[in-house]
């Protein structure tokens, strides 16, 4: 009983038995890479998504940012007009002095 006659698919047909097992051999092994492939995609989407959230995350850290410097600017730009307000008082208030050390 050698290989050939063993096999129902048609024992008087060796290259066509072995023509079959080697596709079967290529299916399998088509399907292992196509199963691996789906595990890299699964792996790369995972990635992506994790990637976005990172952006997402990245915005609002970006909006907080501009909304902070939003408000930095306002009240820098109230502080400047407090010491104009204080430098434009400090004339009169030194004539006020002088005047007041004038009379005493």
């Amino acid at each position: 009983g050698d290989e050939s006659t063993k096999s129902s698919i048609c024992p008087r047909c060796p290259t066509q038995q072995q023509r079959v097992r080697e596709l079967a051999k290529q299916i399998t092994a088509g399907q292992t890479e196509l199963e691996g492939l789906r595990r890299q995609l699964s792996k790369s989407l995972m990635v992506q998504k994790c990637a976005e959230n990172e952006l997402f995350g990245n915005d609002l850290q970006i909006m907080r940012l501009h909304e902070a410097a939003r408000d930095a600017t306002a009240r820098a730009n109230e502080v400047s007009k407090e010491v104009k307000r204080v430098n434009k008082s400090i004339p009169r208030y030194i004539e006020e002095r002088v005047k007041k050390q004038e009379r005493e």
